[in-house]
């Protein structure tokens, strides 16, 4: 997921208004590729069109609790010897 993708689900999950990038070749293959993979589907009742489905809510909840990566050093075997 690239970091336009993850703005766009967390504006259009947080706001009901236009997504600020919106009206770009880029927007439009977004909107296309969520909406046939049902993230996201059509709202009349937002000034953005659009709303995350079920799956869009889960889906950008797993996202956004995926922890941080954790420094370490490991040995040709596979043992941490060292962590941040």
């Amino acid at each position: 997921m690239t970091p336009y993708e993850l703005s766009f689900l967390i504006h259009i999950r947080t706001s009901p208004s236009r997504f600020p990038l919106a009206g770009t070749e880029l927007y439009e293959n977004v909107v296309f590729c969520f909406e046939e993979t049902g993230v996201i589907e059509k709202a009349e009742d937002t000034e953005s069109g659009w709303q995350l489905t079920k799956l869009g809510v889960a889906w950008l909840e797993v996202i956004l609790h995926v922890p941080m990566p954790k420094t370490c050093f490991v040995d040709y075997a596979g043992n941490v010897v060292a962590g941040v």
